[in-house]
């Protein structure tokens, strides 16, 4: 969830759908349940305090071959990278407007040996050779250098969320809604896109009815994400080889419902379309109010503060019959697919995680930590953010026992 008081220029939207011109593959839904397996912390894995101290708000992570690490922290103004194990190794770039300079990094990803950076603050993209000179910038948005004779349409507003295998972009378009004087989006379009953002071909689009509200004060405006929403998701893997896009609609009636994942190679080549059943679980009235709470008490763990009064909030609020299976999704960097999932038969209190094949097969699932949020992930290792008991976030690794080890 998240607020802002004027209307965000570069939003992370996290609702996509297929568009009605992708025709489905034939698909099985499996007759049993995956077997489940429980994470464990990785405790050979330890971030020194002078690292730490350097670290507010990580975003994003980039694993490299070695398992080093790759990190984008906006508050920070550079790439922090780590050893294997979680030690400083250096730091790429620094603040400012340069060449290999940023200002607040939030994505980061790999083009083969190249990492590549979005700074939506500077408004572009760097690349940057991890050995060797030869930084390239791509500038973004309205400051990109357009082509006279281009024949194509530009995407100029949207954010690039990742370098594909071919060298052009993946971007994601938010379209305003024309009937409210252009307030709120009411549509995302995902994109390929050459580097001088000529739009090559439309991948996805989407209508954003559950995603957001938006309420409009004297003092500006409040952009709240929707805690129910059931809007399509997306997530690619960091050096762009498989995008993967989750349809999650919750049916009107009735807790049984179905969930499709679609993957495409490299943005251009439809793998798989795979219809997932499941039982839903149901939202009661305390869910509901724990999230009014949230918005609107400032005292409240994690809270925003929100100066929307809490019966705006709730005659706002999309309340489906049950919660949207799916609450987010990875690709690790070898191509398996993780969906955080919120089914009738999730254990209470863990994060619930459903993985899938390269191929979209359900393979087993993962128990991890409810404050667990996952950045990177490989078949057997997930990096990402939890909190310590004093609610501090941390930089932590969990290792994934084996089949024979399942719970």
């Amino acid at each position: 969830m998240s607020m802002s008081k004027t209307r965000p220029q570069w939003p992370v939207l996290l609702a996509l759908s297929l568009g009605s011109w992708l025709h489905p593959l034939p698909a099985t839904a499996p007759t049993d349940a995956p077997y489940r397996l429980v994470a464990e912390r990785d405790r050979t894995f330890s971030v020194p305090d002078s690292v730490r101290a350097l670290l507010s708000r990580v975003t994003a992570i980039a694993a490299a071959r070695d398992s080093s690490l790759y990190l984008a922290d906006p508050s920070l103004g550079a790439i922090l990278n780590l050893t294997p194990n979680g030690d400083f190794r250096r730091v790429l770039g620094r603040r400012g407007s340069g060449p290999g300079e940023f200002n607040a990094p939030l994505l980061v990803g790999f083009h083969r040996d190249t990492l590549w950076a979005v700074d939506p603050a500077s408004v572009r993209l760097t690349l940057l050779p991890t050995r060797g000179p030869g930084v390239v910038t791509v500038p973004l948005g309205l400051s990109a250098a357009t082509l006279p004779d281009r024949s194509r349409p530009q995407a100029r507003q949207g954010l690039p969320s990742a370098v594909l295998p071919d060298g052009n972009l993946l971007i994601e378009q938010p379209v305003r809604d024309s009937q409210d004087g252009g307030t709120q989006w009411s549509q995302v379009l995902l994109l390929r896109a050459s580097r001088n953002l000529e739009v090559l071909d439309t991948i996805a689009q989407s209508s954003m009815t559950h995603s957001m509200m938006v309420f409009v004060n004297r003092d500006g405006e409040e952009h709240l994400v929707q805690p129910f929403g059931d809007d399509p998701l997306y997530a690619v893997s960091s050096d762009g080889s498989l995008l993967v896009l989750v349809h999650r609609e919750v049916p009107a009636k009735g807790g049984k419902g179905t969930f499709t994942v679609t993957g495409w190679r490299g943005g251009k080549e439809k793998l798989f379309e795979r219809r997932v059943e499941y039982d839903g679980r149901r939202i009661v009235r305390n869910a509901v109010d724990s999230v009014i709470q949230l918005f609107t008490n400032p005292r409240s763990k994690g809270g925003y503060g929100s100066h929307v009064p809490a019966d705006s909030l709730r005659r706002r609020l999309y309340r489906p019959a049950t919660y949207p299976p799916v609450e987010s999704v990875r690709v690790s960097r070898n191509g398996m697919i993780w969906l955080k999932v919120r089914l009738a038969d999730s254990p209470e209190g863990v994060g619930d995680w459903l993985v899938l094949s390269p191929r979209g097969f359900e393979m087993y699932r993962v128990s991890l930590p409810a404050t667990f949020r996952m950045l990177e992930a490989d078949r057997r290792t997930v990096w990402g953010v939890d909190v310590d008991s004093l609610d501090v976030p941390l930089l932590v690794r969990y290792s994934i026992p084996g089949p024979g080890q399942a719970g």
